[in-house]
């Protein structure tokens, strides 16, 4: 009995141990959706090249992260991308001390 449950409690630690590593080695991918118009304020439709940047102000700034997405769909305006999938997001770059940093 001693023995059983000593392997069932060594299982276990394992497990956890396992779902722990592989959670960390997840990337922190962003689903973002977006509208695109023109200089005349009329939707975009097609495909095109948009790059997105993280800067640490509103305006101005050196950007702190940066990813292209390459022939990106467009329909009436409307789009969506996946940021994180080829240059890494680090929690860091979104939540300090503790704190979501909306500003970014």
């Amino acid at each position: 009995m001693k023995r059983g449950f000593f392997l069932l409690t060594v299982q276990l630690t394992m497990a956890v141990a396992l779902v722990f590593s592989a959670v960390s080695g997840v990337p922190m991918l962003l689903s973002h959706q977006g509208r695109l118009l023109d200089a005349s304020d009329q939707p975009v439709t097609g495909t095109r090249n948009i790059t997105f940047h993280i800067f640490e102000v509103e305006t101005g700034g050196v950007a702190l992260w940066t990813e292209p997405h390459a022939d990106v769909p467009i329909d009436e305006g409307l789009f969506h991308v996946t940021l994180g999938g080829s240059v890494t997001i680090s929690g860091d770059l979104l939540v300090s001390s503790g704190t979501l940093e909306s500003s970014r």
